[in-house]
């Protein structure tokens, strides 16, 4: 797994947008993926920075016995 780490310079005169992003599940069949995309919008649109923190993908084989 590769990280991104990216050193942003935050002074007064300019603010910093912070996202933290989790448990957004893409994939189950609860995911809803309209608000992921208006959340993405947001974020591009107020150029804002993304922490991602974990449970984005909820992705699992036939063989898992949750899969049913």
């Amino acid at each position: 797994m590769n990280s991104v780490i990216k050193e942003i310079n935050i002074t007064g005169s300019k603010p910093v947008t912070l996202i933290p992003m989790s448990d957004a599940h893409i994939g189950h069949a609860d995911h809803d993926k309209k608000l992921f995309k208006n959340t993405i919008d947001w974020i591009k649109k107020h150029k804002a920075y993304v922490i991602l923190l974990g449970d984005l993908i909820d992705g699992i084989v036939q063989k898992d016995k949750r899969f049913e």
